[in-house]
């Protein structure tokens, strides 16, 4: 009797011993986890190369965590080794709706998230010569055509940048939920108020969700334009989705 009752004991406490080691890890599934994530994404259609690259931050307990394993639909994703992680994607590849998923060989963490990249669409600028150059007094009027943005929540901005690094400029990045907006003054100045004549780079953007900037785009994404759109158990970060419309060119004349 007391054998049978030892036996039942060890049994009782191997069974507690299982319950414990499996609660003090991960149990992670679609972003539940007991510790705390931080996912970045940017899926990013450039209208001049029609190039598609993504790029993603991801980060463990504060750390960066360098072997995850991303995934845009079927196409892999490359760790940097610093927790970053980027790739060109096939365009022809893509669904309209992608599916980004991660998920990790050492831990039990998955994570799945739907996002689409805008459609392509055009932009001119509303009364300027045909070979662009204005007095850089004015302001800058601009109209473009409409984006897809496949039922997610979207709109625009405009991104005014010197095109010579010798412009001391300060440029311009502003958004727009409707197709057109404006450019303005203080694009052209630099940061004593000085108007600069030289020539502006002009892109003007479609976006989904809430994108972050990338070093694979031609311009910065200022830090709190965007906000954190995950949050999860566990998980929280941002992503969105740009089409960059081909560039164009101004040149503003001081004076003129």
């Amino acid at each position: 009797m007391r054998k049978m009752l030892l036996l039942l004991t060890i049994a009782g406490m191997t069974l507690v011993s299982a319950f414990v080691l499996t609660s003090c890890g991960d149990t992670s599934t679609n972003g539940t986890t007991k510790s705390n994530w931080i996912i970045n994404i940017l899926l990013a259609r450039n209208g001049e190369t029609g190039a598609v690259s993504v790029y993603a931050e991801i980060f463990k307990d504060s750390a960066a965590f360098v072997s995850a394993v991303l995934k845009v639909d079927d196409q892999g994703v490359q760790s940097l080794g610093n927790g970053k992680y980027t790739a060109n994607l096939d365009p022809a590849l893509l669904s309209d709706t992608s599916l980004i998923t991660i998920t990790t060989p050492l831990d039990p963490f998955q994570f799945q998230q739907l996002i689409a990249v805008p459609d392509t669409f055009s932009f001119d600028f509303e009364q300027l010569p045909n070979n662009q150059v204005f007095s850089s007094t004015n302001i800058v009027n601009v109209r473009w055509t409409a984006s897809d943005f496949e039922d997610f929540s979207g709109g625009y901005f405009i991104v005014t940048e010197p095109s010579s690094s010798l412009n001391s400029a300060v440029g311009s990045f502003n958004l727009f939920s409707g197709t057109q907006g404006t450019i303005p003054l203080d694009a052209f100045r630099d940061s004593q108020g000085n108007y600069k004549t030289g020539t502006y780079n002009v892109w003007v953007v479609s976006r989904i969700e809430q994108p972050i900037s990338s070093p694979y785009i031609p311009f910065t994404i200022p830090s709190g334009v965007f906000i954190e759109n995950i949050d999860r158990v566990g998980v929280t970060g941002q992503f969105g989705a740009i089409y960059i419309s081909p560039r164009k060119t101004i040149t503003a004349v001081a004076g003129s």
